[in-house]
């Protein structure tokens, strides 16, 4: 077997740290595979594969992701390959019509959300053509399964559910960054959000819910995006910009969360949010939006804050940093609960489904 991972980018999202992760952990089982993005902008992760010996091949340069020319390409590399995993519109896309130009081809493609703007009747009939030239789909989530099979029912005869999963070791073991660092001190209460800024994240509850909260309360944003400006004025106009540090895009969170007391995710809607892993593994409480799948992976509703309230989150905050027996039993359940998505157990099972999808090709 000769494996494809195919993504738009390596970007600092979800996918693409889901991406990085696997192809980290198959480099240690000696998986024959390479990673091909279809365009080099924003390659957030490309140093911490390249270093590891890992293949990139860049179809493009720029933000351009449609073009024939391109698709073409793609096409002439993948008959190198026995099976190509995609991840992302339009990857997933491209991966599909390759599929239907090499028969042979095993096309694996991970369902990363719940929605997507192309879940209309104007996309329709495109999705099932698309759909009917991909072998497997992955789901990350219960929620992001259910959703994909509402609106294409015959993907879930074809379907299975592999949660993301996350290096438990590589978190347990970051050190601790100095307060100072970040713009605090050990006397303040920091609260983190890591998300990319945009309209889904929801990053104004969690602002609304610090300026009700004491001074001591700091807020900490580690990420970028198209709505950060809009976070920006918001703190302005509620008078805690004094309390807030915009961090921009972090490549050391493991420590980051080790320094912080909290972590937030305050989002309308989530495929599997690693975030939230992410901060069970380093040891603080998590706390999230009560929206489906950010409960499919706490699992407690005691961790959960309703959707879109300020100040039921700011009362959860509160008791979660200043109630010690809450907050020793959140940790506790958090390292318990993390166990459940160890990259090395999704990896391995990401593994059997190629090897098991390459040997049904080899029979037909």
């Amino acid at each position: 077997m000769k494996l494809a991972l195919l993504i738009n980018s390596l970007a600092g999202g979800g996918a693409e740290k889901l991406v990085c992760d696997l192809a980290l952990n198959y480099s240690q089982k000696k998986i024959d595979f390479d990673i091909i993005v279809l365009t080099d902008y924003e390659q957030i992760f490309h140093n911490t594969i390249t270093k590891k010996g890992i293949n990139i091949i860049t179809l493009s340069h720029g933000k351009q992701l449609f073009s024939v020319k391109l698709l073409l390409r793609l096409a002439k590399i993948l008959e190198n390959y026995t099976t190509v995993h995609a991840h992302l519109f339009p990857s997933e896309y491209y991966a599909s019509i390759c599929g239907f130009l090499q028969p042979n081809l095993n096309v694996i493609t991970t369902i990363h959300y719940t929605s997507t703007r192309r879940r209309t009747w104007m996309y329709r009939y495109l999705e099932k053509a698309i759909s009917s030239r991909v072998d497997t789909y992955i789901s990350i989530s219960s929620s992001v399964e259910n959703e994909a099979a509402k609106w294409l029912p015959e993907i879930k005869t074809k379907s299975v559910m592999i949660n993301n999963g996350i290096n438990i070791e590589l978190i347990e073991n970051a050190p601790r960054f100095d307060r100072n660092s970040i713009g605090f001190n050990e006397n303040d209460f920091i609260i983190l959000m890591t998300a990319r800024f945009n309209k889904l994240k929801d990053h104004a509850t969690l602002i609304k819910a610090i300026s009700l909260l004491p001074a001591k309360y700091k807020l900490a944003l580690a990420g970028t995006g198209e709505e950060i400006s809009s976070a920006i004025n918001l703190c302005d106009e509620l008078n805690i910009s004094h309390r807030v540090s915009f961090l921009g895009f972090f490549d050391n969170i493991p420590s980051l969360l080790k320094t912080c007391d909290v972590a937030v995710l305050s989002s309308h809607s989530e495929g599997l949010p690693l975030s939230s892993i992410e901060a069970m593994a380093a040891g603080i409480p998590f706390l999230g939006s009560d929206i489906p799948t950010i409960r499919e992976v706490v699992g407690r509703k005691q961790l959960l804050f309703n959707y879109m309230d300020p100040e039921d989150l700011a009362r959860k905050i509160k008791m979660t940093c200043e109630n010690s027996d809450f907050r020793s039993e959140s940790i506790l359940y958090g390292k318990k609960r993390v166990k459940l998505f160890s990259i090395d157990k999704i990896a391995d099972r990401h593994i059997d489904l190629y090897f098991k999808n390459s040997y049904r090709q080899e029979l037909l």
